[in-house]
């Protein structure tokens, strides 16, 4: 027997008119059957292997069907050993291969639907180089909902997982998860770190899926990360978007280390294009026009606001390697207006250090009109020698761009300013 992804979509149809298919259906490809039944459609036992490209599941089934097989009611135990999760999920999971038992009870009539809970053990699970053994988890699917939970004590850590998500148009999704001394290194390599460990807490009720319109808030709590050398506590993060009662979309995230905002009406799915064709009308050669944009104004959707305030990331700077470390709050703010046409950002950096250079009172503004924009840039940066100021003006219009250069230092006695007028060339091949 053989079952295509489109015979199994249209079977699963008959009971629950609204099912969606998963991708990996159709990854599987053409699904083989074959097997034993015994006993009469009121009570009937089926013994058989199913296999795909992936790998074969062997399956002991007892339950009960009416003659058009679209109310059942069924208990399964499904069997595999060494089946290759990793090519059906995609090699960029790091997965590999699968050995696992799993005991499902599936009911479907006509009034309610299919409903389906499952209870397993992964007995192997490949990643990476590693193995993972004996890992209980626990599903269940119905018209409602839908959701899954595991629980495992593991060698490299402990880590409790939940997720649920109604089937509305509009989803309610909540997630959980709790990881307690998990050897990060064993997902991670970091040449300097030391037998690293990672513990948090997320907890997030979201509802959507739309990136433009996710309501909800996401937590991180009891983040601890540490090894031989260091110890990072940063306290809790919060993640929360939604609409307040003027109708004003907003995203916000606060913590210890990062705090920023965007409060407007924002749609970042069309936010490319916009920004490419605002900018078109300065430099044409380099940024493109949007056919459906330039015929219809209405089309442009974002007027937002935001601002980012970055506290000392020493810390942070240590553990990750990062080449830049900063030593003083900085703070950025703008908005983007495409429907009126107009950008603005103001960044005011205080104090950077990049290596052995100690970056001070970096001032950082960009702007337009309708017919040319702007932006400059001034900081001062700390060497052995002396203070070097630095500064920038720039502007573009009609396919040019202006640029002007500045460094100064009265302890070495350098003055320097010069420019630059550039015409963008594209090549079309």
């Amino acid at each position: 027997f053989k079952a295509s992804p489109t015979v199994i979509t249209s079977l699963a149809r008959l009971g629950d008119s609204t099912f969606v298919p998963p991708d990996i259906l159709n990854q599987m490809g053409d699904i083989f059957l074959k097997g034993q039944v015994t006993g009469q459609l009121k009570k009937f036992r089926l013994d058989a292997e199913a296999w795909c490209r992936q790998g074969a599941i062997t399956m002991v089934a007892s339950g009960k069907v009416d003659t058009t097989f679209t109310n059942f009611d069924v208990l399964a135990g499904l069997n595999t050993k060494n089946f290759n999760l990793g090519n059906l999920l995609g090699g960029a999971t790091g997965l590999g291969t699968l050995s696992a038992n799993v005991d499902i009870k599936a009911l479907q009539h006509e009034a309610g639907g299919l409903t389906a809970e499952a209870k397993g053990n992964l007995i192997a699970l490949g990643y990476e180089q590693n193995v993972y053994n004996n890992i209980p988890f626990e599903g269940y699917y119905n018209p409602h909902d839908m959701g899954i939970s595991a629980n495992a004590t593991l060698p490299v850590g402990k880590v409790v997982a939940e997720a649920s998500m109604t089937q509305d148009n509009t989803p309610d999704i909540d997630v959980y998860l709790n990881v307690d001394s998990l050897h990060i290194d064993h997902f991670y390599k970091n040449d300097y770190w030391v037998n690293p460990r990672l513990s948090l807490v997320l907890d997030g009720k979201i509802k959507g899926i739309d990136i433009d319109n996710i309501a909800g808030i996401v937590t991180i709590d009891s983040l601890d990360f540490h090894d031989a050398s260091y110890d990072f506590q940063p306290g809790k993060f919060t993640l929360e978007s939604g609409k307040k009662d003027n109708n004003e979309k907003y995203i916000s995230l606060n913590s210890s280390l990062l705090t920023a905002n965007i409060a407007g009406q924002y749609v970042f799915t069309a936010l490319p294009n916009e920004i490419s064709d605002l900018m078109h009308s300065y430099l044409p050669a380099v940024f493109s026009e949007t056919k459906r944009l330039r015929t219809r104004n209405n089309y442009y959707k974002n007027n937002f606001s935001f601002d980012i305030a970055v506290n000392n990331t020493e810390e942070l700077g240590k553990i990750l390697q990062l080449p830049v470390d900063v030593i003083l709050p900085a703070y950025i703010n703008g908005n983007i207006n495409t429907i009126d046409r107009e950008i603005k950002l103001r960044g005011d950096i205080p104090y950077l250090r990049y290596g052995a250079y100690e970056i001070k009172n970096t001032h950082i503004g960009i702007e337009n009109t309708d017919s040319i924009f702007n932006g400059a840039a001034n900081s001062n940066v700390l060497m052995n020698e002396g203070i070097y100021k630095l500064g920038l003006l720039f502007n573009g219009k009609e396919d040019l761009v202006h640029t002007l250069l500045s460094l100064d230092s009265d302890s070495t006695g350098i003055n320097i300013v010069g420019g630059i007028e550039a015409v963008p060339y594209t090549h079309l091949t």
